[in-house]
């Protein structure tokens, strides 16, 4: 979103160029990513990643729910488009197996 290379968990999103209408749109990603919700005023009084992540867990809806996201966010990080095709088709054959039951 910012068009920098890297962003340290500890850098300010404004002082990287980052904007209100950026803000917004990051918060409505979070929002969607996570399942939680965060005001925008939380993201303006904790605009860094760490910061951000204290407002996420602190308003999680389901306790741990941030913790399961990340362990997922891990394992597929590098895993090939392969991968993750055959993993969600074996999935669904199990759900559609255990549903038939």
């Amino acid at each position: 979103m910012l068009g920098v290379e890297r962003v340290g968990v500890h850098d300010n999103f404004f002082e990287l160029g980052g904007h209100s209408l950026l803000a917004t749109q990051l918060v409505t990603r979070i929002r969607e990513a996570f399942h939680v919700e965060l005001p925008l005023i939380q993201f303006f009084r904790s605009p860094s990643i760490a910061g951000l992540s204290d407002e996420l867990i602190a308003n999680e809806t389901r306790p741990g729910q941030m913790e399961k996201t990340a362990v997922i966010w891990k394992k597929i990080h590098d895993m090939p488009v392969a991968e993750m095709r055959r993993r969600i088709k074996v999935k669904r054959e199990k759900k559609v197996l255990h549903e038939g039951r």
